[in-house]
């Protein structure tokens, strides 16, 4: 099922399938490498407050409306 980055918890892995924004969101996210296909793991999500996403070995914090606007494909084991 496909749903926004915001949307899964602690933990859980989805596999990025689009990104809707600006052309300047879009830019910057797939410089940090979030693009189609990617996988990512959120480290930290409260019900509040910024996301922590890994991805590539690196970990960001997104604040909800930008990770609102990743859509991903939840990754099961």
């Amino acid at each position: 099922m496909i749903k926004p980055l915001s949307m899964l918890k602690t933990g859980e892995r989805g596999k990025i399938v689009r990104i809707e924004g600006g052309m300047m969101v879009i830019k910057r996210l797939t410089d940090l490498g979030f693009v189609p296909e990617q996988e990512v793991e959120v480290i930290r999500s409260a019900p509040r407050g910024p996301v922590a996403i890994k991805i590539k070995g690196a970990v960001y914090a997104l604040g909800r409306g930008i990770a609102d606007k990743i859509y991903v494909e939840e990754v099961h084991e």
